[in-house]
């Protein structure tokens, strides 16, 4: 189950703009995705209250198998919270999406955007833990923290070797529980729809 929430519909002209050859595309992906038990709500309104109702009711029905929300920066909250600070609203967000894994003993994804900040460094683009806003809330409950790292969104075309850093990215695994953590390197194609593993 997928849940996301958009500040404003995409716009039919400009870069939304789709040709012949991506109108085919999207279709044989729409088909792809029908096949998939996969479930998306698209609820502007949503709150973890109401997250955890439907996962729970579709997890009933066996319906549920993992639960990613997109992202924590887009949750509501009940008239009630409204007056708590950021960080406590993240904490709160974190803590409930840590009882409903453990409720449902299934995956619970969060994403998250990182702080502004990070793009306006003169160096060493890589994100840290740090430039997760309130990391210290959310790695009190995660399990695991990765943080994604794609050099070319920062106009980098080659790493610190000379070697072309188009298509290429990295998986930071930032926190681990105690376990190892460390980077993962992949590969993807510029819609970053297909990734695999980067040989060496």
């Amino acid at each position: 189950m997928l849940f996301s929430s958009f500040d404003e519909p995409p716009k039919p002209h400009g870069p939304w703009s789709l040709s012949p050859i991506d109108f085919r595309n999207l279709a044989h992906t729409a088909e792809d995705l029908a096949r998939m038990l996969i479930y998306f709500d698209d609820n502007p309104d949503a709150t973890m209250d109401y997250i955890s109702a439907q996962s729970s009711l579709m997890h009933h029905d066996g319906k549920c198998e993992m639960v990613i929300i997109d992202n924590l920066q887009s949750i509501k909250f009940i008239t009630n919270e409204s007056d708590l600070s950021r960080q406590e609203k993240v904490d709160l967000v974190v803590k409930r999406a840590k009882l409903l894994a453990e409720n449902l003993k299934i995956p619970v994804i969060l994403l998250s955007s990182l702080g502004t900040w990070v793009e306006k460094r003169l160096h060493d683009l890589r994100p840290g833990l740090t430039d997760l806003p309130w990391a210290q809330n959310i790695e009190t409950y995660a399990d695991i923290i990765l943080l994604l790292y794609r050099p070319t969104q920062f106009d980098i075309l080659s790493d610190d070797d000379g070697n072309s850093a188009l298509g290429k990215g990295e998986i930071i695994i930032a926190n681990n529980r105690g376990k190892e953590t460390g980077s993962v390197f992949f590969k993807h194609n510029g819609g970053i729809s297909r990734i695999e593993d980067l040989q060496d």
